[in-house]
């Protein structure tokens, strides 16, 4: 599989999932899925600090990132609080 195969794929769920969030408004047995697809898309992108090659740059001596898993973060929290919510 390409990487743009898995970007597309990872996009799609992406989506996906936005979708049950926004369809769990009226629907909200979806609302559990979106939460759980929110923590499992974080835990996802988490994984590639330690599998990507190459991900980690020094800045003054200091390993960072480019920041892209800020926005997976703010996911994280969101799904923690519809699964908390939902019980």
């Amino acid at each position: 599989m390409s990487v743009q195969a898995v970007s597309n794929l990872i996009g799609a769920i992406e989506i996906i999932i936005a979708l049950l969030l926004i369809f769990s408004a009226k629907f909200a047995v979806l609302k559990k899925y979106a939460g759980i697809g929110m923590i499992v898309t974080f835990l996802v992108t988490l994984s590639y600090l330690f599998t990507t090659p190459g991900i980690w740059k020094i800045v003054d001596g200091v390993p960072v990132t480019d920041f892209f898993i800020l926005k997976d973060f703010m996911l994280l929290g969101f799904g923690l609080m519809i699964v908390q919510n939902n019980k």
